[in-house]
């Protein structure tokens, strides 16, 4: 489990940076602020098997709000030229549609946080399962931080969250 689990991350890393210099050369652009690459569900946990989906999604640094509508375009155009690419390499698209191509699944980091927020507040089983993919996440690429700020904001908020954690213990 552990060697496929390095071989799809490297090969996702690769794929990222190959996404990310042809954006380059079209004249897209470079990311206009930091973003992280996020693994999640089976994925995040390393639990893959020789035949996985694409679960992901991105987080990317509060753009200044005049930069907003352009930050998000770049990061459209990435995330699908990503799953595109990653598609071709035979992970195929998530069913679900849990993938950073998705605009739910690829956000500012403000509005993760809220996202959060949202399901410990108010846990419904649509919600939990959301839960249970995206707080097992693990960055892949790009700024380890903002996906650290991420995780740090859950290990601090989901202990007083105690009728979040009953349900997802119930699920589990």
């Amino acid at each position: 489990g552990r060697i496929i689990a390095e071989l799809n991350d490297r090969l996702v890393r690769r794929t990222l940076a190959l996404v990310e210099s042809a954006l380059e050369r079209e004249g897209v652009g470079r990311p206009p602020v930091a973003y992280a690459w996020l693994a999640v569900g089976s994925e995040g946990r390393r639990e893959q098997t020789l035949r996985t989906d694409q679960d992901n999604g991105l987080v990317y640094a509060d753009p200044a709000p005049d930069r907003a509508g352009d930050t998000e375009a770049y990061f459209t155009r990435f995330a699908e030229a990503a799953g595109a690419a990653l598609a071709r390499l035979g992970f195929p698209p998530c069913p679900g549609g849990f993938m950073a191509s998705n605009p739910r699944w690829r956000r500012p980091l403000s509005s993760w946080l809220g996202e959060f927020a949202d399901w410990m507040d108010t846990p419904e089983p649509k919600r939990l399962l959301f839960a249970s993919l995206y707080c097992d996440l693990r960055p892949l690429a790009g700024d380890e931080a903002l996906a650290g700020t991420l995780r740090s904001w859950l290990c601090e908020r989901a202990p007083s969250a105690h009728l979040f954690l009953s349900f997802m213990a119930r699920d589990a």
